[in-house]
């Protein structure tokens, strides 16, 4: 019941930055996405739910298998 959709957050996030916002369905979609646009010289953060995180570093390790 906590969660807001990513369509409303993105949304929300137009009203406070002129910068253009990404969406992704899911965790994994999110990453990718974020591999493409990111230069080096930028940051990715992620945030969100230890679940978020958690699905996020699954798709980082399966790009980077040990």
């Amino acid at each position: 019941p906590r969660a807001v959709s990513p369509e409303v957050l993105a949304a929300a996030a137009a009203e406070v930055s002129p910068r253009n916002v990404q969406v992704a369905a899911d965790p994994a979609t999110a990453w990718a996405l974020a591999m493409r646009i990111a230069t080096p010289e930028h940051l990715i953060c992620v945030a969100g739910s230890f679940f978020i995180v958690s699905e996020i570093r699954a798709a980082i390790e399966a790009q980077h298998p040990q």
